[in-house]
């Protein structure tokens, strides 16, 4: 009786290894800009997944979706494929250049990067299949613009250093709300500020300072933020009465080779 116990936790132990190998190989994207490099180069389309580790319907995908013979074959030999997680700083910022609002989001691009088609939501095989066949007229969502996010400098942030940006799956958040000790602490008045990034773990929110001077750094804060998705930790710069002084620190920012975007906080709602 014990052997027989043995024996089926070894396969059981040697069929998740092989899943886990499986969902690896597939899903161990290159950065977007890379895969948009790529996507030129080798003149194909390039599939971007939009996700996050909180996301549900993903974790579907990746679980039967992707795990489909056919499914894989097309993105290995027809196309690029990468996935872009939000809650990456990078990802966060290229969700909101494509106003992306769902998740899963799939967008197709054309080797010179021009968006063909998108789709919100979860799909099986088939789904999938049909849309990235050309041939087949496709009645998804179209992307809408965001006039917000077609500031000047928004994808900068990305595209001055793709080899640095990493996509990694993210853990759950954390459950208690705190501000960075080392930040200045968020009185109970609305302002604005410049959100930096956006980030699933208050310790990348954190770290992410690093990569400021001083005296910008003293500046800076990590605040967190219930939203319909869960929670996430906003990474700050500034607390400004004014939506002019907020344009007048953003010029700052992009004079040093950073960007963001104006965001009014309303502190009470992150109370």
């Amino acid at each position: 009786m014990i052997n027989k116990i043995l024996i089926i936790q070894i396969i059981a132990a040697l069929t998740f290894t092989s899943i886990a190998v499986s969902a690896q190989s597939i899903l161990s994207t290159p950065h977007f800009l890379k895969a948009k490099q790529e996507a030129a180069e080798r003149e194909v389309n390039m599939l971007v997944h939009f996700t996050a580790s909180w996301s549900n319907p993903c974790s579907k995908m990746f679980g039967k979706t992707y795990r489909n013979e056919h499914i894989r074959q097309i993105l290995m030999e027809e196309l690029v494929f990468t996935l872009v997680d939000i809650d990456d700083f990078d990802g966060y910022v290229l969700a909101q250049h494509y106003n992306i609002q769902n998740l899963p989001t799939l967008v197709l691009f054309t080797p010179d990067g021009r968006v063909l088609r998108s789709q919100r939501g979860f799909m099986n095989e088939e789904e999938l299949a049909e849309f990235l066949n050309m041939e087949i007229d496709w009645e998804g969502e179209i992307l809408a613009s965001s006039k917000e996010n077609e500031s000047p400098g928004l994808m900068e942030r990305i595209n001055d250093s793709p080899e640095n940006s990493q996509q990694e799956s993210k853990t759950s958040p954390e459950t208690e709300i705190e501000i960075s000790s080392s930040t200045p602490s968020i009185s109970a008045k609305d302002f604005y500020s410049i959100q930096l990034g956006a980030f699933s773990q208050k310790s990348n929110a954190e770290q992410m300072i690093n990569n400021f001077d001083k005296a910008i750094a003293d500046k800076l804060l990590v605040l967190s933020e219930e939203n319909a998705s869960g929670k996430r930790y906003l990474l700050l710069g500034g607390k400004f009465q004014s939506r002019i002084e907020a344009e007048r620190f953003l010029t700052t920012l992009r004079n040093q080779g950073k960007d963001g975007f104006i965001k009014k906080i309303d502190n009470q709602s992150n109370s």
